[in-house]
């Protein structure tokens, strides 16, 4: 399936991991691709990939895999899908990798420990800053991360963890329950996530645990149907929010499937078609859709801004 999808410019990078291949797409306003028609720039033999985990950037795409011998190594590419940097090696193998300009975070595992590590890659003396989040993996299924200047958010399937300044101190760690983060972003530093349960978003207190309503109502698309009214995947953007989900209304105004909030949560007047996405990447005035199940992507114009 399509694994990683970003704009750069007049084009989508693509990463497919199945068919070990960096591809780099020039695209139109309104584009649908199927993934076997992209032609690739770079390949590698699949199995040299291992576990991989990609972040997205202006112009730039961070990329983290596993090696056979149980380090992660990290690159920087451009939009050519050309190589610009190496990170030095991390012990351990990736689950999932953001980033904040030259701000760098990966939650992977280690000797059987989930365990988070940030590199600030712009210090002259870049170093990794590794913690441990759970004694186990099987106890912290990462579910998303989020960051941004100083303060790094990790969702598991019954908890979330903050996580603030260069050395990773922990100042909340919110148990849910019966709770699952479908999607999370860091919104001007507040905590927006969906829940698969509910039909919109909500703003998460780590003080207190509390989910505050966030956003307006989400009306489903059909009645009844299997995950309608869910939101999917959550992009925070110079613009305001970007919601990707399984809706056809926003707070009683039509939008099919994607809307854009302001910081208090107002719906904004951008509309384009979403329609249950499993990621969101933005840029140079375009988004880009990535559909990993059907291995397509979809790029729209952007909203003014992006």
């Amino acid at each position: 399936g399509l694994d990683v999808s970003i704009p750069l410019g007049d084009r989508a990078l693509l990463l497919n991991l199945a068919r070990g291949a960096i591809a780099s797409r020039r695209a139109g306003a309104v584009t649908d691709v199927a993934l076997p028609a992209v032609a690739s720039r770079i390949r590698v033999r699949a199995d040299r990939w291992g576990r991989v985990a990609a972040s997205a950037g202006r112009d730039r795409l961070w990329i983290a895999r596993a090696t056979a011998r149980g380090r992660t190594r990290v690159v920087l590419v451009d939009r050519g899908a050309r190589v610009l940097r190496r990170l030095p090696p991390l012990r351990g193998t990736p689950d999932a990798i953001a980033a904040d300009g030259a701000r760098v975070v990966i939650v992977g595992s280690d000797h059987g420990r989930r365990v988070v590590s940030r590199l600030d890659a712009a210090a002259e003396d870049a170093r990794w800053t590794t913690r441990v989040l759970c004694r186990s993996v099987i106890e912290c299924v990462v579910t998303g991360v989020a960051v941004d200047a100083s303060t790094v958010v990790v969702a598991s399937i019954d908890a979330v963890d903050v996580l603030t300044g260069a050395r990773l101190a922990r100042t909340a760690h919110v148990a849910l329950g019966d709770e699952e983060i479908e999607a999370l972003a860091l919104l001007r530093g507040r905590i927006v996530v969906a829940e698969p349960a509910t039909s919109g978003l909500s703003v998460l207190d780590p003080a207190t645990g509390a989910l505050r309503p966030f956003g307006p109502s989400l009306a489903r698309r059909s009645p009844g149907a299997l995950g309608d009214g869910e939101v999917t995947a959550l992009r925070a953007t110079s613009s305001g929010l970007l919601v990707c989900g399984l809706f056809a209304h926003a707070g009683g105004a039509r939008r099919a499937g994607l809307m854009l909030l302001d910081p208090a949560g107002r719906l904004l007047p951008y509309r384009q078609p979403g329609g249950g996405c499993d990621r969101i990447e933005s840029g140079h005035g375009k988004v880009v859709l990535a559909f990993a199940e059907e291995t397509r992507f979809r790029v729209v114009p952007g909203p003014e801004g992006t």
